[in-house]
């Protein structure tokens, strides 16, 4: 797969043969435990349904500061999106944080510092009284405040803002957990790959659908897990890269199903056992989101690959990030050839 396969618009796949026998459901005790381990990445009908009532209530009170605000005539508003997991059932764990975008106009260096820090202000003290987020989805905890914790770039082309919340625990602790994270500024590219998304899952049959998150939960499940490669505080794979990762494996490794799995992904890991210079530049992951123009202009270079996110391009890091993931994708195909039960804890702890 050498270039870009998904356009803005379309989030659709090539059609694919299928082999169920690729499947690791029945492998016996292995399969058993797979199908237990995509199992526990649901949370509960109760816990979706509040962790969506927040998500609606975060829009809407921002949505109305910034049209009581007047900064629609300052900035333009061509996009207010949930942009984060929350909004297409990809959250793996509890707490999670609510990400939105404001897709302006203007570009974000033209953006009043002061204004926006005021916004999100007005946003936190509404959202400390709103029913919804005085109980949390976790038990025995409640809410003391929701503050701006940060106001800065991110990136080139983003301005961020972020709430936290302050919760009182029930044996007397304190907590402080990120509740909100709101973009700021023309940034196309992030609006394009949360329509993208958007528009892959409608177009898969509720059953894949339901497979293909819960796949995608496993996979952030078990990196964050391993330690040291999830997430921009560990300077690790990205979320967005492995949700795309995953769907992509497909077209390179057989699932036994038209999408893709992170049981692919591991199995493909293993069997190419590359060096991570290698193994990105064989076996990109794109950034979906283009437009079919940037496709074929070549004066705008389309393939994003997410990979070389990983150790934010340090190659001795990502070497030492990657061979971690190696590690973990042999001994995952050790069980899985085995037929041996397994959990993630256990699959992770020797080399966390």
């Amino acid at each position: 797969m050498n270039a870009p396969w998904f356009v803005l618009g379309s989030g659709e796949m090539p059609p694919l043969a299928v082999d169920a026998h690729g499947l690791p459901d029945d492998r016996g005790d292995f399969g058993k435990s797979y199908v237990a381990a995509l199992a526990e990445t649901a949370f509960s009908p109760e816990v979706q349904a509040r962790v969506a009532a927040r998500e609606r209530r975060v829009m809407e009170v921002l949505k109305a500061e910034w049209e009581n605000g007047g900064f629609n005539a300052r900035y333009g508003l061509q996009r207010l999106l949930s942009i984060g997991s929350t909004a297409r059932d990809l959250y793996a764990w509890l707490p999670t944080d609510h990400d939105l975008m404001v897709e302006t106009q203007a570009p974000q260096e033209l953006i009043d510092r002061d204004e926006v820090r005021q916004l999100l202000e007005h946003l936190a003290a509404q959202l400390a009284v709103s029913p919804e987020f005085q109980a949390s989805p976790e038990e025995e905890r409640s809410l003391r405040a929701i503050f701006l914790s940060s106001l800065k770039v991110r990136g080139q082309a983003s301005l961020v803002g972020r709430l936290n919340a302050i919760w009182d625990c029930a044996h007397g602790e304190e907590q402080e957990d990120n509740l909100v994270d709101v973009t700021f500024g023309n940034v196309r590219r992030t609006a394009d790959y949360a329509l993208w998304m958007q528009a892959y899952l409608a177009r898969l049959p509720a059953e894949w659908r339901a497979r293909q998150t819960a796949e995608i939960r496993l996979a952030k499940k078990v990196f964050k897990a391993l330690g040291e490669v999830y997430g921009s505080q560990e300077t690790g794979l990205r979320p967005i890269t492995i949700e795309q990762w995953v769907i992509q494996n497909v077209l390179r490794q057989p699932s036994g199903l038209p999408i893709g799995t992170f049981d692919a992904v591991l199995r493909h890991v293993a069997k190419e056992a590359l060096p991570f210079a290698e193994y990105r530049a064989r076996w990109p992951v794109w950034r979906p989101g283009l437009t079919d123009d940037e496709v074929a202009n070549s004066a705008i270079h389309p393939a994003i690959n997410l990979l070389e996110l990983l150790a934010n391009g340090d190659p001795v890091l990502a070497e030492a990030k990657w061979q971690r993931i190696v590690m973990l994708a042999r001994a995952y195909l050790q069980r899985r050839e085995a037929g041996q039960a397994w959990t993630i804890e256990a699959l992770t702890a020797s080399h966390v």
